[in-house]
């Protein structure tokens, strides 16, 4: 396959059967560490994020063969994957919860501190992107801040941002994803 592979080619391949296991690893190669990474950033272990890696894979390609995904022009296949994976994250953390308090202290007992050169890259690397992000428009930052940080749905970013409908709060999503992309795109 080649490196980069269109998402309408990928959606055409899988829903006519064509190629499933070829597709299939190319997804894992291209996206699986960008899922892996996302989900170990968010607190889940190395085998958890495998476990999740496999549901997202496994959710993706249902909806593709159920014809439940929807392509639409200029589909950022990766942000689509991040977004089942965050849905995938939460469901696991919200089942942790009951151990997740015992777990917690446990962990801070025994976490080692981290090394100044792993701190600095950290720090280094939230400045970046806080600047990236600082360079969308004021609209595209409170869109994406409410989703993402704030947790508030499609329905309630409408609403507070007095955007219309549902589908316009989705398309100015997207496009400022789009954005942010292009902007993050070294």
């Amino acid at each position: 396959m080649s490196k980069l592979l269109p998402t309408s080619v990928i959606i055409a391949k899988l829903q006519r059967g064509e190629d499933v296991d070829g597709v299939t690893r190319y997804l894992y190669k291209t996206y699986g560490q960008i899922i892996q990474r996302y989900v170990q950033k968010h607190g889940c272990s190395a085998d958890d994020a495998d476990d999740i890696l496999q549901e997202v894979m496994l959710t993706f390609l249902r909806q593709v063969r159920s014809e439940r995904f929807e392509q639409r022009d200029n589909t950022d296949l990766g942000s689509y994957l991040i977004g089942i994976t965050r849905r995938k994250w939460l469901k696991k953390i919200e089942g942790d919860s009951r151990r997740g308090e015992r777990e917690e202290r446990y962990a801070q007992d025994t976490i080692a501190p981290e090394t100044p050169d792993v701190t600095l890259a950290d720090v280094d690397y939230q400045q970046w992107a806080w600047e990236r992000f600082q360079q969308l428009g004021e609209v595209c930052r409170q869109i994406l801040t409410a989703y993402y940080r704030d947790d508030l749905s499609l329905e309630e970013i409408a609403v507070r941002f007095n955007l219309g409908t549902v589908g316009a709060v989705k398309m100015r999503k997207f496009r400022c994803v789009q954005k942010l992309v292009k902007l993050v795109d070294v």
